[in-house]
């Protein structure tokens, strides 16, 4: 027997592919797109004696940059969604002693609408951010230190304005760094996604550039957040893609959360402009944060980030997630 359940809901993220190359670099970003989207999980190699799996999967953010309706789960045992308390995170969650039913196929749907995004005009009055703290405490592989304090106000010199100091971190690392997918077969990324590789070998893919960010501007007191998610290219319509891309957000007094791509704005430097403080539409979120506890929480350590699920067996990290995004445009219909 299928489990099946429909869950309306409203999101607001983007996704970028990690690794793409050749999506449209028009300047130009629609106000809103409209998708059908595929989530597909298949879970492998669970021990046969295993007692008992528990399985987590994302699930698309809501905030209002994003909307999502239908959210429709497919799945040969029950699951229930959780949402995490302390971030907008969800999960679709399995607890089952059931291992006879691996390889486990499970798929999530739903129809995306995705909002571009564009730096507001600045309010008149200040507003204040809740859980200031957390945005700006150091992470695992994103330093808060001295050596990072003394390099971002180096960056910032004489300047006040904390629009245009947090602008300036982000032309720092266009300028000091070369996503490594403009040379391939030279450059390499960190794999983990850490501020000093990005610093130090002046290269990476999204995580490496965006964990550099987040360090330079948490360093100097600008409260940033990480993003991951999935980029949704003409030229990847209708095929299966395993990748991820992420981008970050950071907060200004006057405008709010601001949205920012340093990766992409170094891959297509006729964009560099644009991508601070600007994103199109092409894009899902899924989950928000580094050093992510997952709901109901894991019996392991935080996940660095997170897409293509979790899984344990037995109380400890275990099996393999092959993970399938496919979607449709729905914007000419």
């Amino acid at each position: 027997m299928r489990f099946k359940a429909a869950l309306p809901v409203l999101l607001a993220a983007m996704s970028l592919r990690s690794g793409f190359v050749g999506a449209s670099t028009s300047v130009e970003a629609p106000t809103a797109l409209l998708y059908a989207i595929e989530d597909h999980f298949t879970v492998t190699d669970i021990d046969p004696k295993t007692k008992q799996v528990r399985l987590w999967l994302e699930l698309p953010l809501e905030d209002e940059w994003q909307t999502v309706k239908n959210l429709k789960v497919s799945s040969p045992v029950p699951f229930t969604i959780k949402k995490d308390s302390k971030t907008p995170n969800r999960f679709l969650y399995i607890k089952t002693k059931n291992v006879q039913k691996l390889p486990l196929e499970i798929s999530v749907s739903f129809t995306l609408e995705r909002k571009s995004y564009q730096l507001p005009n600045p309010s008149s009055t200040e507003t204040k951010l809740k859980n200031y703290r957390q945005y700006l405490a150091p992470l695992p592989y994103i330093p808060v230190d001295a050596m990072t304090k003394k390099l971002a106000q180096s960056i910032l010199g004489q300047e006040q304005d904390k629009l245009k100091q947090t602008q300036k971190i982000y032309e720092y690392i266009q300028n000091n760094s070369t996503y490594y997918r403009k040379e391939p077969n030279r450059l390499k990324p960190s794999g983990v996604g850490s501020a000093l590789y990005c610093l130090n070998e002046k290269t990476g893919n999204c995580t490496d550039f965006h964990a550099l960010f987040m360090s330079l501007t948490r360093s100097v007191g600008i409260p940033s957040e990480f993003l991951m998610g999935s980029w949704l290219s003409k030229e990847k319509e209708g095929k299966e893609d395993p990748g991820y891309h992420c981008w970050v957000k950071f907060f200004n007094e006057r405008h709010g959360w601001v949205a920012a791509d340093a990766a992409f704005g170094n891959l297509w430097p006729e964009k560099r402009d644009f991508y601070f403080g600007n994103l199109d539409a092409q894009r899902v979120a899924f989950t928000q944060g580094r050093s992510i506890n997952l709901a109901p929480q894991q019996k392991g350590q935080p996940l660095n980030y997170f897409l293509y699920g979790y899984a344990e067996a037995d109380g400890k990290p275990g099996g393999k997630i092959q993970r399938k995004l496919i979607f449709r445009s729905l914007n000419n219909l």
